[in-house]
């Protein structure tokens, strides 16, 4: 395995990395090392979409915790996941319950039944979670009419880590750790 820096690849999801491969996770301004260990998938299942509810017109549902998805902690669980909503919903993607996904300075891009038109495989929408953070989600009903469900489907890849107990601020700094590394951005800058 090459030195190479994972950002949702364009077309099917793949896992990022193998069962040995190191990774360096981007989490708190450091790349933090792990180890993979297992590797399983996570299919579109029922089991993993999440109905927040009925909306009325331009209502929103507020931020949720998915507390569902959350990972273990012993060992270190990393969850990798792309998402979709079923219902005629805008969905805000929040790791923990301030920090956005697929954001600008002044805007905060949002998964609607129209990205899987442009994106089929979904993969503008893909993000990772590790150990100690949560998913929330905040869905929007855009239309001029109530809707009586807001369901947002996941899938994906869950991992088992072993934490290597390092943590650096470059990528030159984890290289001088580890040869062979994955590089996964997961969390603020």
């Amino acid at each position: 395995m090459a030195e190479r820096l994972y950002a949702a690849k364009a077309g099917p999801i793949d896992p990022f990395a193998l069962v040995n491969e190191n990774v360096a996770i981007w989490m708190k301004a450091m790349w933090h090392l792990y180890r993979v260990m297992f590797v399983e998938q996570m299919p579109r299942s029922q089991a993993m979409v999440f109905d927040q509810g009925a909306l009325a017109a331009l209502a929103n549902t507020g931020d949720v915790r998915l507390i569902n998805l959350d990972q273990q902690t012993t060992p270190p669980g990393l969850i990798q996941l792309r998402c979709f909503p079923l219902d005629d919903i805008q969905v805000e993607v929040k790791l923990g319950r301030a920090e956005s996904r697929f954001t600008a300075a002044n805007i905060s891009a949002r998964v609607d039944r129209f990205t899987e038109i442009s994106d089929p495989d979904l993969h503008t929408t893909e993000f990772v979670v590790l150990q100690d953070n949560s998913v929330w989600v905040n869905c929007t009903n855009p239309t001029a009419y109530a809707t009586a469900m807001s369901r947002i489907a996941f899938f994906g890849f869950r991992y088992t880590l072993e934490d290597l107990q390092t943590a650096k601020k470059t990528p030159a700094e984890v290289k001088a750790v580890v040869n062979n590394v994955v590089f996964v951005p997961s969390g603020s800058d």
